[in-house]
């Protein structure tokens, strides 16, 4: 049992302090829920003393768990029983100076030790917490000494020494570590295995966490943190169980899996180890023994990547446990090249998180150690990374991955040019973040367009009609020509065109989806142009409508099933326009908040506060003028969101709904987002004084908003 009413032990020491004692070895923790008051607390604790004072080595273990409560934090450990432990009970004969000093109260844990007399293992536990320094790691009570055979004492010495690994160049302390035993001067410990449990109990107190309470351990750990076999692993499965779901053990111990009825998990180091105590829930036992084996072979660690959980690699990443595995895998091209693919799959799917997870799994250093053997995989890595990057609005670290991605970029586009071909969209993507906006092409990318096209006529002569890569390029460069702004319209529209062509317009359904949201891009341009007649055609072909009345119907049928690009779209047109009054008093009942923090609901919101304005509803304008400038503030979104804060603030400016100090922190919070920028672009946030910009953006906002920024 790992813990014990008070009241259960306040009968047993007055009946049977035999019992009383064997109840002990099996507890950690004392509850007093059962104790109706505090001064009961006391007066059973005082009464347990009185009933054992004809048992002196018994009180001792007894006071030694009281002083145990009050190192692990136990809510019973009030300033006023604290009060009363220290006039009543010794701590100084339980706890070396150096602790008393400097106890730390709720910093210490907890290591459950299995030991064996006989063929029978029994559950004994032990108080690991920080000291300070001293000239040894590991320090314990005079008392205690006598507890330990040689082999004991070492190995709870080498455990301290191992704890280093797990947290290189952290001395800050030493350890103290004691057991919950009785001091009756006989060796009760004879074995090196409570090394590892009680190393994971001192890297518990490094790291400032809390082990599952399912997980127990057993082995001998040397000083670089080789786990080691030891005895009786069977007999110390059978203690186990019934008290923990897993067993820890030496990877260099023959078992099977599972005896007893208790999980086996074997380990080789003391890293090993603490990654399973650290990751162990009851439904993840089969995936930490895979992750285990994916830390050790890099083609398991490839294969296998999706069946284990994100967070796990982020946390072995952070502890240095995925370097050698990663060192491995990037020297060898088809691994790297394994590795670039499944960055690309969870980019492409979306699943940031664990697209971040593997990012983080190559060092700069190992990067370039590959790129030596695999230029185009470290080429598609870092693509892959800038496409992630502007994904999550990581303005800087996606400028940092572009350049990268261009040291690489000729070596690349000899081996692959369909690879080079989809980079410089997501170089675009990257560009227009940060308000660069430029209708120059690199010279490289003309040349792969003239490759490109090449390659498409050929295949048009053949009779197919599709260049998917080419096609998406061409759609980037149109977009590219549309944030540009009118002047560039012709072009942005002919590139369109041939985005649409290459996609297979009218022709391949595949690519439905995507040439249909070219219309999309169309639209905004054409607004951004004053084409309002040339806008509503582009708006009937987005959503697939003949005329005005059909569009109507669309909307209104299929409301819930719009998605969040067509909202926008629809909202921008009707504050451009005026037409779409109807969307508005659809949205007053079924749409009054937007989903989730997701571009380009913010944009959607601010137009629906234009669409109040033109209407003459100013308290519902002011609303989501409001909600849109929540929305820009959420730290969902990175600087290029952040900053179009400005288009909400010129809203409430127009309605006089901004105060003073309102004004004061929103022009701060503008700035910060505009340092990430490109400065050329907002020059005039910096000019204007803030009143004069808001003005000026209510008039004009595509000064710095052009195209579908709006």
């Amino acid at each position: 049992m790992a813990e014990a009413p008070l009241k259960r032990l306040h009968f047993l020491a007055k009946k049977d302090p035999l019992h009383f004692k064997d109840i002990l070895f099996r507890v950690v923790r004392i509850t007093t829920e059962d104790a109706e008051d505090f001064q009961m607390i006391l007066w059973m604790m005082e009464d347990i003393l009185r009933a054992l004072s004809a048992y002196p080595p018994i009180r001792d273990f007894y006071v030694r768990h009281l002083t145990a409560q009050w190192l692990l934090g136990n809510p019973i450990c009030t300033p006023e029983w604290l009060e009363w432990a220290r006039n009543r009970l010794s701590f100084a004969d339980h706890l070396p100076d150096a602790v008393l000093d400097d106890p730390c109260p709720g910093r210490w844990r907890v290591a459950a030790v299995l030991a064996v007399g006989g063929r029978n293992a029994h559950l004994r536990y032990f108080l690991a917490g920080p000291a300070p320094k001293s000239g040894s790691r590991i320090i314990w009570p005079d008392w205690a000494d006598a507890l330990f055979s040689d082999p004991a004492a070492d190995a709870i010495r080498m455990a301290g020494e191992a704890v280093q690994i797990l947290f290189p160049g952290r001395e800050s302390f030493s350890f103290c570590c004691f057991p919950l035993a009785p001091a009756n001067g006989r060796v009760q410990f004879t074995g090196p295995s409570l090394g590892l449990p009680i190393a994971l109990a001192m890297a518990a107190v490094e790291g400032e966490i809390r082990l599952s309470s399912k997980v127990a351990a057993t082995g001998a750990v040397d000083p670089n943190g080789k786990v080691l076999p030891v005895g009786q692993i069977e007999e110390k499965a059978s203690g186990a169980k019934g008290f923990f779901d897993v067993l820890i053990c030496p990877g260099d111990n023959l078992y099977e899996n599972e005896l007893s009825g208790i999980r086996l998990l074997p380990v080789h180091t003391l890293a090993q180890a603490w990654m399973a105590a650290n990751l162990y829930g009851p439904e993840r036992m089969s995936e930490l023994i895979l992750f285990s084996e994916m830390l050790k072979d890099p083609r398991t660690f490839i294969g296998n990547l999706e069946k284990v959980p994100h967070d796990w690699l982020a946390w072995a990443r952070h502890r240095g446990m995925t370097e050698p595995v990663t060192r491995k895998i990037a020297a060898v091209p088809v691994l790297f090249a394994g590795l670039a693919r499944q960055l690309e799959r969870c980019v492409r799917e979306s699943r940031t998180l664990a697209a971040e997870a593997l990012s983080s799994l190559i060092s700069p250093e190992t990067l370039a150690a590959s790129a030596e053997e695999a230029p185009l995989s470290a080429f598609r890595w870092c693509s892959m990374n800038l496409s992630l990057f502007n994904h999550l609005g990581q303005v800087r670290r996606a400028k940092d991955w572009a350049q990268k991605a261009a040291a690489y970029l000729a070596t690349a586009a000899r081996a692959d040019i369909t690879v080079v071909a989809d980079h410089y969209n997501h170089h675009f993507v990257a560009c227009h973040n940060r308000y660069e906006f430029s209708p120059d092409l690199p010279p490289e990318l003309v040349k792969i367009l003239k490759l490109l096209e090449a390659q498409y006529a050929l295949q048009c002569d053949f009779g197919c009609p599709t260049h998917p890569a080419l096609g998406r390029l061409y759609g980037s460069i149109s977009q590219n020509f549309g944030f540009c702004g009118p002047g560039w319209l012709d072009s942005m529209i002919g590139y369109s065109r041939k985005a649409r062509k290459a996609l297979g317009e009218g022709a391949v359904r595949e690519y439905k989806e995507e040439w249909l949201r070219h219309y999309n891009y169309l639209t905004y341009a054409l607004l951004d142009a004053g084409d309002l007649r040339g806008a509503q055609k582009t708006l009937l072909a987005c959503f697939e409508a003949r005329f005005w009345d059909a569009l109507q119907e669309i909307i209104q049928e299929r409301f819930s099933d719009l998605t969040k690009w067509q909202h926008a779209l629809f909202a921008r047109y009707a504050a451009d326009t005026g037409e779409g009054d109807f969307y508005d008093e659809i949205c007053r009942t079924r749409l009054l908040h937007p989903p989730r923090a997701e571009h380009p609901w913010q944009l959607w919101s601010f137009n629906m506060g234009r669409i109040g304005m033109r209407r003459g509803r100013k308290k519902a304008a002011a609303a989501r003028f409001e909600q849109s400038l929540e929305l820009c503030r959420s730290p969902h979104f990175g600087s290029t969101v952040r900053v179009m804060t400005l288009l909400p603030l010129s809203g409430l400016y127009d309605l006089r709904a901004i105060t003073a100090e309102g004004a004061i922190r929103s022009r701060e919070a503008v700035m910060d987002a505009v340092a990430q920028l490109n400065q050329a672009h907002f020059r005039m946030v910096q000019d204007l004084p803030f009143d004069g910009l808001l003005a000026r953006i209510r008039k004009a906002p595509q000064v710095l908003f052009p195209f579908n920024y709006r």
